[in-house]
């Protein structure tokens, strides 16, 4: 069964685009945060839109370019563009090549247990280090409240404890079945 090679090309295409958009909302991130700008790393695009808004406030001050907002646009647009076209040129033969060559989902469940755990590890630690520098005297309900840093990494916490619960139970739950 021949693959549709317009469906593959875009697809790769729409993965540079993204890879390109990443490394520049990364390359924005870091710059700031060198500044003291607190960073979301579970951003809306509202968030992404206010830190674009700070850099390009910043930029001419600290001597930075201003293109990597533009490149992150311009690639973000590219990534979708390209992402229409690989489902629009994606033909039947080729959504059957592709679940056919998907690795089942016992090899997968090893990774997204470590990758969930080590998410789970990393935020509650940042969970951990930003309660016990909040003031004393501050609930933990009202930090929830007003903490949008705070708030996102305890739900990206939460998750990821949920993740690696889910995905280690299918583990065992499928060993025990053999």
């Amino acid at each position: 069964m021949p693959l549709n090679s317009g469906f593959y090309f875009f697809f790769a295409i729409s993965v540079f685009f993204a890879l390109a958009a990443s490394l520049n909302w990364y390359l924005v991130a870091w710059r700031l945060s060198t500044l003291g700008f607190p960073i979301k790393l579970f951003a809306t695009l509202r968030d992404t839109i206010s830190m674009f808004r700070e850099y390009a406030h910043a930029a001419p001050t600290k001597g930075w370019s201003k293109w990597p907002l533009a490149v992150f646009w311009l690639t973000s647009v590219g990534m979708l563009l390209a992402g229409i076209a690989a489902v629009l040129s994606a033909s039947p033969e080729t959504a059957t090549a592709i679940t056919n060559r998907f690795p089942t989902l016992l090899t997968l469940l090893p990774w997204a247990t470590i990758a969930s755990l080590c998410f789970a590890f990393i935020f509650s630690y940042r969970v951990r280090k930003k309660r016990e520098k909040a003031p004393t005297d501050l609930s933990l309900w009202t930090q929830l409240r007003t903490d949008d840093f705070f708030r996102n990494d305890l739900y990206v916490s939460a998750l990821a404890w949920l993740g690696f619960l889910v995905t280690l139970t299918l583990i065992v739950v499928s060993h025990l079945r053999r």
